[in-house]
């Protein structure tokens, strides 16, 4: 087991109301050890405040908090959390157990933030077709009264041109008759 999973691992062990005197002492002690270690970091400070409240949510960043701070060279906190691990050691099939509840936890956990993902994906979707459609049916009515409007106007012209052109008919008629009369003898 590497370093820093020791350490993470001492201070997930059991949470800090169910411990025994001493175990409670071990914890404080690698508690106030890695607060110190963390005094000129309010991040990482945060991290373990977080991960003591959550420790699987918070494993990620109280790792990488640890890592940065390079715990790995400071013995003192490596021997308070092997000194916690010793005191709090659950049975081998605890360990096994606790590990399996973690893991079917996260894995839960990852599906159903999925499906709510997908949910939540799938709804935005639904509504920005929704959207779409009543912008594309706005449009198409707005198209078909623009062509309605289009072919009145042509329908208008039709008739203008028509009278126009019956009137010269009639104009020439007029005038042929006129002529005709005017020529005729008598």
């Amino acid at each position: 087991m590497d370093k820093i999973r020791i350490i993470l691992s001492a201070l997930a062990a059991r949470a800090p109301g169910s411990a025994s005197g001493a175990t409670a002492t071990a914890r404080a002690d690698l508690e106030s050890r890695l607060r110190r270690l963390f005094a000129d970091s309010p991040r990482a400070t945060r991290a373990l405040e977080d991960y003591l409240e959550d420790p699987d949510t918070y494993e990620r960043p109280l790792a990488k908090s640890l890592l940065d701070s390079r715990v790995d060279r400071d013995e003192s906190i490596l021997a308070a959390a092997s000194a916690l691990l010793d005191l709090d050691a659950p049975s081998e099939s605890a360990v096994l157990q606790q590990v399996a509840e973690r893991e079917r936890l996260r894995t839960g956990d990852r599906f159903t933030r999925a499906a709510q993902d997908t949910s939540e994906a799938k709804a935005l979707d639904t509504e920005a077709s929704r959207q779409r459609m009543e912008r594309l049916w706005e449009e198409e009515r707005q198209r078909l009264a623009q062509v309605a409007e289009q072919q009145a106007r042509r329908r208008r012209q039709e008739r203008q041109l028509l009278l126009g052109a019956l009137l010269v008919a009639l104009v020439i008629i007029a005038v042929f008759m006129a002529i005709a009369l005017a020529s005729a003898p008598g």
